[in-house]
């Protein structure tokens, strides 16, 4: 007889073998005792023919959940097409799993998903090739598939079935872990300030205004493509000396934040707004097709043609259109911004995906101290003054 606890969970819950079916429940119980009695008294039922094995719905296969899923994640991120396509293509690449294209749901436990793992590190990455009119096709590279890859796939995996445990009720006992492998490598490549004015210099005229923005502001390629005119503030404020951009809340709470733009974005958004037509709304790069916003593979397309220009002019790299915004906050942690106003700036959740970008060099920390000592000299001065303040009219009373 034992109890045991879930991770995560503050209730102890039971799990035993009767007539060959497995019996696992929770208790709901905080109390080890009380849980330990329920236990008993759960088997003992169960030996006096008192109480029933419990008939439990029949769990949906997984090519069932990802078809739920799907039309989850279309509702959910209808006006983030970027976010769109990253599922379909994970949830494709799990199908692509043999085991999980017959599996039922509540069968994927610990063995399933590190013998998914494993298949993954030893399988090789696949190419995406987009073609008109929606038609996918895939290319097989040859190179192995890197971590960073394997955990997006196992992260959503394991969204897929949080999903299916906590809001829709068709996976009753919670589904395995899928901590973090370790191994991935940190996105670290930062564009130089000649890269930066070289590919400004070989990109069209909607494309380097995309482009400032990116580095400037930092925002996420998502949010530069869905940003709309009536979020974007192009007259100073109070709080911001050059007008501020909007980001509405997306995916989590920390993403509303309001930007300050810098003059070259404010100059380069106000020409925009004004070849538009000084509109009110809609968006700031719309589709060149449709009603929508601008698709990220048209982005993305764009910047391979501005990178092979960069290539035919010397250029001995290339970068992802995200290192935009890793170079924006890693110029801001360089020039002295302070981890919390990087987070706010950045819509990090977490203070830890921030900290990368600040290095407390020996010269940042002397500065530190400097302002420091600033701000004490300070203080002193103004208490002393105060104190000089206070006591003035004590004074003039003992001399009448």
């Amino acid at each position: 007889m034992a109890v045991y606890k879930q991770q995560k969970s503050k209730y102890w819950w039971y799990k035993f073998t009767w007539n060959g079916e497995l019996i696992r429940e929770s208790t709901k119980q905080t109390n080890k005792r009380v849980a330990e009695q329920i236990e008993a008294a759960h088997r003992t039922g169960l030996a006096k023919g008192e109480v029933g094995i419990r008939e439990k719905a029949k769990a949906p296969s997984f090519p069932e959940l990802a078809e739920r899923f799907r039309d989850w994640n279309r509702r959910e991120h209808r006006e983030h097409q970027e976010t769109i396509d990253f599922y379909e293509d994970m949830v494709r690449s799990l199908l692509r799993y043999e085991p999980f294209k017959t599996i039922r749901i509540d069968k994927i436990d610990n063995d399933v998903r590190d013998a998914f793992t494993d298949y993954r590190l030893k399988s090789t990455r696949m190419l995406v090739i987009r073609r008109k009119h929606g038609k996918i096709e895939y290319r097989d590279s040859g190179k192995p598939i890197s971590i960073a890859t394997i955990n997006r796939e196992r992260a959503t995996l394991s969204c897929m079935l949080n999903l299916a445990h906590d809001e829709w009720k068709v996976l009753s006992s919670p589904p395995p872990r899928f901590p973090k492998l370790q191994g991935e490598m940190v996105r670290d490549r930062v564009v130089s300030q000649n890269e930066e004015e070289l590919y400004l210099q070989c990109a069209d005229a909607e494309h380097r205004v995309f482009s400032l923005v990116a580095i400037d502001t930092t925002i996420r390629p998502g949010e530069n493509l869905t940003m709309r005119w009536e979020n974007v503030q192009l007259t100073p404020a109070i709080d911001s000396k050059y007008g501020f951009v909007h980001m509405p809340e997306g995916g989590t709470k920390k993403r509303e934040r309001n930007i300050p733009l810098t003059p070259r974005v404010r100059e380069a958004l106000a020409a925009r707004h004004s070849e538009a037509g000084m509109p009110t709304e809609g968006w700031v790069f719309p589709a060149i097709i449709g009603n929508g916003p601008l698709n990220y593979w048209t982005m993305k397309s764009r910047h391979d043609r501005t990178i092979a220009r960069m290539k035919e002019q010397g250029a001995v790299s290339s970068f992802c259109p995200y290192v935009m915004r890793h170079t924006g906050l890693t110029r801001l942690g360089e020039s002295g911004s302070d981890v919390f106003a990087i987070q706010k700036i950045a819509g990090h959740t977490d203070i830890k995906m921030t900290s990368r970008y600040v290095h407390p060099t020996p010269p940042h920390i002397e500065q530190s101290f400097t302002k420091l000592n600033a701000y004490n000299t300070e203080k002193a001065a103004q208490r002393k003054a105060a104190n000089q303040n206070t006591e003035q009219p004590l004074d003039s009373r003992k001399a009448g």
